[in-house]
């Protein structure tokens, strides 16, 4: 169990629980939690949480594969991931030849650790809300070439994944501040089993539409 799988399942199973966590206030909240776990004053069920990081992994991969047989991620793109875990992944879950490039960050909303530091050029993928993603999307946004596909797989009946969407769905309000106003395209699916998935998309087009299990589709521009 590595310190950021930790601290998300922490914290999805307070959200789970119903707990009420100020806005801008994951990091805070989470890192408290985590000093709890290390003191023994919070338990973990090791069966629990097994079963937590393989629907996490799930998740992910779906994600990846989604954007994948919707053309999404092509053949050669030059792509970075935003997630908590190298063997957590969306974009290294599934078969593409590309550069993959991982950028290792807590989940949670704000802006705590010091930020990845290195160029981001080329195609930004994010499946859920991790510290200083704002700051990527803005590096990345200073080269209108560069382009996004960020938003969130998981099951439409957890409160984790209602929370999210509600994240992505006030983010989509303000983007256009960081996209000089151009076209952020919106997908959002149910698909199979009662999973859920919300893509904002910018700059990219899918150039192969192959078939895909799923229930409803609602996009919008």
């Amino acid at each position: 169990m590595t310190e950021n799988l930790i601290k998300r399942f922490l914290l999805e199973k307070a959200i789970e629980n119903g707990e009420d966590i100020e806005t801008f206030g994951e990091m805070k909240y989470i890192n408290k939690l985590f000093e709890q776990f290390k003191k023994g004053e919070i338990k973990i069920n090791e069966f629990e949480f097994e079963i937590w990081l393989e629907n996490l992994r799930r998740n992910k991969r779906n994600f990846g594969w989604f954007l994948k047989t919707s053309g999404y991620l092509k053949r050669n793109d030059k792509v970075y991931e935003v997630t908590e875990d190298e063997n957590i992944s969306s974009i290294n879950g599934i078969c593409l030849k590309a550069d993959k490039n991982l950028i290792i960050s807590q989940a949670g909303d704000g802006c705590y650790e010091k930020p990845y530091d290195k160029d981001i050029d080329g195609n930004l993928v994010i499946n859920g809300i991790y510290d200083n993603q704002l700051i990527y999307l803005s590096r990345l946004l200073k080269d209108a070439k560069n382009s996004f596909m960020i938003g969130y797989y998981g099951q439409s009946d957890s409160n984790y994944t209602k929370q999210v969407l509600k994240y992505y769905k006030r983010l989509r309000q303000i983007l256009p501040l960081l996209t000089g106003n151009n076209d952020v395209k919106v997908v959002e699916d149910n698909v199979f089993g009662g999973d859920k998935i919300y893509v904002l998309t910018y700059q990219t087009t899918p150039i192969v539409q192959q078939p895909f299990p799923i229930e409803n589709r609602h996009s919008e521009r």
